[in-house]
């Protein structure tokens, strides 16, 4: 694998502008539900990570509106796992 033009290509990336997507607000509920899952992951931090998760709270201001049950489902997600207890 060579890195190099892997770097070259991802600096093209960020000069070829926007990506637009067109999503259903379904499919945009599931991606942000994935994205949360993900962001789960201990070793899931840098800036990739803060890129996603700059996508994924616009995701859902636009499907979980403030106020709504969506939005506090939605907030849980951001939360921290919880460990399970033993009774």
């Amino acid at each position: 694998m060579d890195y190099r033009q892997i770097g070259a290509e991802l600096e093209r990336l960020d000069a070829a502008g926007p990506v637009t997507l067109q999503l259903t607000a379904s499919q945009a509920w599931a991606l942000l539900s994935c994205l949360q899952l993900a962001f789960r992951h201990p070793d899931n931090t840098g800036p990739a990570r803060q890129i996603a998760e700059q996508i994924a709270r616009g995701i859902q201001e636009v499907v979980a509106p403030a106020g709504s049950a969506l939005a506090e489902l939605a907030d849980r997600g951001w939360q921290p796992p919880r460990v399970p207890t033993n009774p």
